[in-house]
């Protein structure tokens, strides 16, 4: 039997950091899922981590050893808004390097085509040219 150091918790959040497991103590255990970021009490409460599985306190009971279950979720971390400014800058730089690359096949064309108004040899080339790329 598991000695409980904390009490009334419904659930267990098994959390991965490094290449170890830990077990904290769940309240309110609905309000949680798998994948959710959150904070915890203990040596590494300072640190944002993720819910890797949640168990019910009977199956930490069969599976781990005494006084496993010594720390807790003190709760989520919302981070939805820095998610969403995230990948908008990402979506930024994609979106002005296709601009970019857009830009450039237009100055290019567009150097092609200002400089065989002035040469006729260069003129006959880019009028075979733009035949060949329609």
């Amino acid at each position: 039997m598991v000695k409980k150091t904390l009490r009334g918790y419904d659930g267990v959040a098994l959390i991965k950091i490094g290449n170890s497991c830990y077990a904290y103590a769940l309240y309110e255990r609905h309000k949680y899922s798998v994948g959710d970021t959150v904070i915890v009490t203990g040596r590494v409460s300072n640190q944002i981590l993720t819910i890797h599985e949640i168990i019910n306190i009977d199956e930490i009971n069969k599976e781990y050893y005494e006084n496993i279950v010594t720390e807790e979720i003190k709760g989520k971390v919302d981070l939805s808004d820095f998610d969403t400014r995230m990948a908008n800058r990402l979506r930024i730089e994609k979106l002005k390097e296709k601009m970019d690359e857009r830009i450039k096949q237009i100055n290019e064309k567009d150097i092609y085509k200002h400089y065989a108004k002035m040469d006729s040899e260069l003129a006959t080339l880019f009028n075979e040219y733009e035949n060949l790329v329609k």
